[in-house]
């Protein structure tokens, strides 16, 4: 299966492998991300509420959120051997966190493949990524998604994390 066509494949360094198939131990094992990856993503019409039902007081719609992983968070001086720190990424909607991640100890490309269902009347999302300080978080870079661009067809793709250190950070969602 994947793990066969992953080891006839040709080498290719971690920054070139598509997010979330390479270890950062270099390895291809099976993750919860492929399993992740390979279920579609919902429209707002899959995930609607209440087809059937009368019409509804509330416009609020039944929402999967997905944060898959991160790519590009570090300076390409970063160097392996170098302490990596943990990292975790947050989800909010009108100010309030629908999704907050595991620590990931693979900061330079984190895999969470963490997944929330929410009820949510048409809000704009913030994905922020935080690194994990002796004093608190770090801010490492944000993203936002806004209704338009997931209330007909899902979103299922990158997005450019702004405020980061390096021009290549992206976030991958569902």
């Amino acid at each position: 299966g994947a793990l066969a066509a992953a080891i006839s494949a040709p080498f290719r360094p971690a920054s070139q492998q598509p997010m979330g198939t390479t270890c950062c131990n270099g390895s291809s094992e099976d993750s919860p991300v492929e399993k992740l990856e390979s279920a579609s993503a919902l429209t707002m019409a899959e995930c609607s509420l209440g087809q059937d039902e009368p019409e509804r007081e509330s416009a609020a719609s039944e929402l999967n959120i997905s944060i898959v992983g991160a790519r590009g968070l570090w300076p390409s001086d970063w160097q392996p051997g170098e302490r990596e720190p943990a990292c975790y990424c947050e989800v909010t909607a009108n100010g309030d966190v629908l999704l907050s991640t595991a620590m990931s100890e693979s900061g330079c490309e984190p895999v969470w493949a963490a997944a929330v269902d929410v009820s949510l009347a048409g809000a704009a999302l913030e994905f922020a990524v935080y690194r994990q300080c002796h004093d608190g978080r770090g801010f490492l870079g944000k993203a936002h998604l806004e209704t338009k661009d997931y209330a007909t067809d899902g979103f299922n793709g990158e997005l450019k994390l702004k405020e980061a250190k390096t021009d290549e950070a992206r976030i991958r969602v569902k």
